[in-house]
C-alpha cells in the first residue's frame, strides 16, 4: 500500500486489492485519551462551559461508521446513533449518561 497522506499521529494508505481500490487510516488516539482523562479528572463541566459528555476522535467514528453501513453525516446528526457508539466505545466518555 502507498502512503498518500501521513501528519504527526495519523497515516491514510491507497491500495488496490482484487480490482477494487482500498484505503486505509491508522490514528493513534493516545492524545484523546488522555484529554479525556484530564477532562474526566478536572471535572471541567460547569455552567459556563457547558457540558462536555465525549472527546470522540472522528477516525475511530469514522472505521465505526463503515463497519456498520452507514455515512458519518448520519451518524453525527443522530444523537441515537452517538448513543450505540458511546455505549460501544465508552472509553471516550467524559462523564455518565447520554447524549
Amino acid at each position: 500500500m502507498e502512503i498518500v497522506k501521513r501528519s504527526a499521529n495519523a497515516m491514510t494508505r491507497v491500495g488496490h486489492e482484487d480490482g477494487k481500490v482500498v484505503i486505509c487510516e491508522t490514528a493513534d488516539v493516545t492524545g484523546n485519551m488522555d484529554r479525556v482523562q484530564r477532562m474526566r479528572q478536572a471535572n471541567i463541566n460547569s455552567q459556563t462551559l457547558g457540558h462536555v459528555h465525549a472527546s470522540i476522535p472522528l477516525v475511530q467514528l469514522s472505521a465505526w461508521c463503515n463497519q456498520i453501513g452507514i455515512g458519518m453525516d448520519e451518524a453525527i446528526a443522530d444523537d441515537a446513533i452517538l448513543d450505540r457508539f458511546l455505549a460501544e466505545h465508552g472509553k471516550f466518555k467524559v462523564q455518565g449518561g447520554w447524549v
